[in-house]
């Protein structure tokens, strides 16, 4: 005879889960940075939009709608986006022109408290579909790049803007 717990375990792992479908952003996008501040509130930064056109716009999720944010400095569209220890977003790269053509360095810093976004700086190289991480020391790490070349950089975060 076989045992049902196998299966009732099974089962339960795949139940169903509570689903809330959210109102339409004010810019449908892809490609673009979805983040979570420390106080709940959902932003999505850059991506790209319909027709694959680039969007340098952000929103926020609040109080049950979408609202805009002032615009990032760079669309960001397929760009890594990193939160640091001290609760800041770290946003880099991306592609470089509509239609999914080319790479970009810029790198900007969003603070969810204030709202704002500012620059910090360029890439060693352009870069898109890249992932970083924050290391012990406070550095930066930057690995991955749309085509061949790819190197590892490290960030001094002692170099970076504010």
């Amino acid at each position: 005879m076989i045992s049902a717990l196998p299966l009732l375990l099974l089962l339960t792992a795949f139940a169903p889960v509570k689903v809330e479908r959210l109102p339409d952003m004010q810019v449908p996008r892809a490609g673009h940075a979805f983040i979570a501040s420390d106080d709940d509130v959902l932003v999505a930064i850059g991506g790209h939009t319909t027709g694959f056109v680039r969007t340098q716009t952000a929103e926020e999720y609040k109080n049950g709608r979408w609202q805009p944010l002032p615009p990032p400095l760079y669309p960001h569209d397929c760009g890594f986006c990193l939160r640091q220890r001290d609760g800041a977003f770290l946003l880099g790269g991306g592609l470089g022109e509509d239609f999914g053509i080319g790479q970009s360095f810029g790198i900007e810093r969003y603070r969810p408290d204030s709202r704002q976004f500012s620059a910090v700086g360029i890439l060693d190289r352009a870069r898109a579909f890249a992932s970083a991480i924050e290391l012990q020391d406070g550095c930066i790490a930057v690995c991955g790049k749309l085509h061949a070349e790819d190197a590892l950089a490290i960030l001094d975060t002692a170099t970076l803007g504010t």
